[in-house]
């Protein structure tokens, strides 16, 4: 599957944390920005890091930037 097909598969909630991952925002940020735990967020980011096949956020955000 190409990676912006996968992006279109997120839920909803994922794809917030997903954008907000992009943006640069730390965990905190995200989960203040989200109005949801922190503990929350890293579920979040560790089920996009799987989607997307990744293992650190650097390597998301150049995964995505290449597809653009």
């Amino acid at each position: 599957r190409r990676l912006s097909e996968k992006r279109t598969t997120l839920p909803p909630m994922q794809r917030r944390v997903y954008d907000a991952l992009c943006r640069g925002l730390s965990n905190a940020e995200i989960a203040r920005e989200l109005g949801r735990s922190e503990f929350t967020v890293r579920n979040h980011i560790k089920l996009i890091f799987k989607a997307y096949r990744v293992n650190s956020r650097a390597e998301l955000i150049v995964k995505s930037q290449a597809r653009r």
